[in-house]
């Protein structure tokens, strides 16, 4: 590795001044006082784990390009969120978890100072190494509470059977737990008298298309015949045929969504005919939904017995937990278009 963060473009060197030597000092010297409080035998362990920090830390900043950014780590404020980093980088002998660290210390990097961003990744930064992988996995799943995912029915099984990999270790959340993430700020009591409602409760308006039983394509060419004059985009825009089983299921999650498809291609419809079709697809019964849910990912049966206890559903994500949650849904679904802000609208 060269001694500068350098990068090559059209023939033209930019160096954005920081060298791999002055990172290393600098990693060094915020967490001075803590070298000089522990026993020879942990120094030189805390000394393994601060070079470990700055390879992973340096292997990141080469793909900055912005020397703004760069500079940062020269500011009071940066060194005191590089302290935290790696002195929690230390303590903790979890992978993924140091892997987090540096991701949240990155993207320290990136946002402006003084921003609701920034005080969320500074708190993040020392709540993290302090959660259990379940504790890490149920603010996850709170967040979830949260988001609604619309479009094709087959795309949005895909992502509910996805998301259900957050509900793994639903089942080991305790009473004791969710005192504990009270007390480090990540969750709170619910003012007055509101609460969640049971999640299929909330999830039966969201995807009052999907959560039906399909119908043979007899049936659903007869319909057609029957309105010719119908006034829609054209069959494939209402259903698709199962591959393995050759049935007709409909082709949008919701019924508002769907409409929205319609009056964006600017089609002309019937209210009143749109419902008779829908109607063709007689609505599962909660107890067939759950069986839907469980057999797309079986996590979906901790969910239920989690989600919906009574203390649970009276207990919503603070900023900071919410922020975290939004992370570990991220990382786990692969989904990366969560703004924070959508939440608070």
């Amino acid at each position: 590795m060269s001694d500068s963060f350098v990068q090559q473009a059209n023939g033209d060197i930019h160096n954005y001044g920081l060298a791999y030597s002055d990172v290393k000092a600098i990693c060094h010297d915020v967490v001075r006082q803590e070298l000089s409080i522990v026993t020879k035998e942990a120094t030189d362990t805390f000394h393994q784990e601060i070079t470990a920090f700055e390879n992973q830390f340096v292997r990141r900043l080469e793909n900055l390009e912005n020397p703004q950014v760069m500079e940062k780590l020269r500011t009071p404020k940066l060194q005191f969120a590089l302290h935290d980093t790696i002195k929690e980088y230390a303590k903790t002998d979890d992978a993924g978890t140091k892997e987090e660290l540096i991701d949240l210390l990155i993207d320290r990097l990136k946002v402006n100072e003084h921003s609701t961003e920034q005080y969320l990744i500074d708190e993040s930064i020392k709540i993290i190494p302090n959660l259990s992988l379940a504790q890490t996995y149920f603010l996850g799943a709170l967040t979830l509470r949260k988001i609604i995912n619309q479009g094709y029915s087959f795309i949005v099984d895909r992502n509910l059977a996805k998301r259900a990999e957050l509900y793994e270790y639903l089942n080991e959340i305790t009473t004791l737990d969710i005192q504990y993430l009270k007390l480090i700020n990540c969750c709170s009591d619910m003012p007055g008298t509101k609460y969640y409602l049971p999640t299929l409760n909330v999830m039966k308006p969201d995807y009052d298309l999907l959560f039906r039983h399909h119908i043979t394509d007899d049936i659903f060419y007869s319909f057609w015949h029957e309105h010719p004059n119908m006034p829609m985009i054209n069959e494939k825009a209402l259903i698709y045929k199962h591959d393995d089983t050759n049935e007709m299921h409909l082709l949008y999650s919701a019924k508002k969504y769907l409409i929205q498809v319609i009056e964006r291609a600017q089609q002309p419809f019937s209210h009143s005919e749109l419902d008779q079709f829908i109607n063709l697809f007689t609505p599962l019964t909660d107890e067939e939904i759950k069986q839907h849910l469980i057999s797309l990912n079986p996590n979906w049966g901790k969910a239920f017995n989690c989600l919906d206890k009574e203390e649970i559903t009276q207990i919503d994500l603070t900023p900071v937990g919410l922020y975290i949650g939004r992370r570990i849904v991220q990382k786990v679904t692969k989904d990366d278009t969560l703004p924070l802000e959508d939440f608070y609208k």
